[in-house]
């Protein structure tokens, strides 16, 4: 899914908005979440453990810019 169809709408969007400085389609904070999920994947998948997936790390007050 992500080498056809809903990843080059992505990345086409991605690179518009580099290049016209709009926003893009997905947010640093959501990119984030994203990023420490798979990290879990990957934890659970080498220990063969289910793990607790905790993002209140990326709720506001915990975020700065």
């Amino acid at each position: 899914l992500w080498s056809r169809g809903l990843g080059d709408v992505y990345k086409r969007q991605l690179a518009m908005a580099i290049r016209s400085k709009l926003t893009v389609p997905v947010s640093a904070l959501d990119a984030a979440k994203v990023i420490k999920i798979i990290e879990l994947a990957i934890q659970s998948s080498d220990t063969g453990k289910r793990i607790k997936i905790d993002l209140s790390e990326f709720q506001a007050e915990n975020v700065y810019v």
